[in-house]
């Protein structure tokens, strides 16, 4: 699949790959700052461009909406990603913030995210090591590059299981259990982080 920005650029188009057949028409409501599908093709994360990521599920033509972030970031979001797993959302912002959020938590109001301090300038892209889910790189054009470690749950899960054991799929008891960002912090905080050396930082896990 692929998409598009539509008129005015508040909805988005979803074109099957090979007959470019329209699949979705999503009316967002806001103007669409960038999107980007997730790994198991059947959601799609947008930005919009009032500091808001929404979520929505591909299973009819105008999508079903599910969560929405509202003020991401203090002013506007630069870049996000997804993690292989699909377990998480990685945002950066003109804020000099990297944030990660984390899309399992339990709670209704998913605001549970670890913030990556040390960036001077604004950050400008952001992006999970492909295949490592551990190491992050972010980079601004004042900055240069920094890599972050996050020892949160970077497992691939049902992306990259035995082909003998199936497809991982969560059952009832999955969604009462505390994520492991949920475990590893009790409340939302930001951690200023010690410098190794330049351009390159290490996150501990909370405690």
């Amino acid at each position: 699949m692929f998409g598009i920005l539509g008129d005015h650029g508040n909805n988005l188009m979803i074109y099957e790959t090979d007959s470019i057949v329209l699949r979705h028409k999503i009316c967002v409501g806001a103007v669409i700052r960038s999107f980007k599908f997730h790994p198991d093709a059947k959601k799609v994360t947008v930005i919009t461009k009032d500091l808001r990521t929404r979520v929505y599920e591909l299973s009819k033509f105008e999508g079903q909406y599910l969560s929405e972030l509202a003020s991401v970031h203090r002013e506007g979001i630069s870049a996000f990603d997804m993690s292989s797993n699909g377990q998480y959302m990685l945002t950066a912002g003109d804020d000099k913030l990297i944030k990660l959020w984390d899309s399992n938590a339990s709670k209704n109001d998913p605001q549970y995210f670890q913030a990556f301090i040390g960036h001077t300038f604004p950050v400008e892209k952001c992006f999970f090591k492909p295949g490592d889910n551990s190491i992050i790189y972010s980079t601004g054009p004042k900055d240069g590059i920094y890599v972050w470690e996050f020892k949160g749950d970077v497992g691939p899960y049902h992306l990259e299981r035995e082909e003998d054991e199936g497809p991982y799929e969560k059952n009832s008891n999955d969604y009462n259990k505390p994520s492991k960002l949920e475990e590893m912090r009790g409340m939302v905080k930001e951690l200023r982080l010690p410098k190794l050396q330049k351009g390159s930082f290490k996150v501990e896990p909370f405690t």
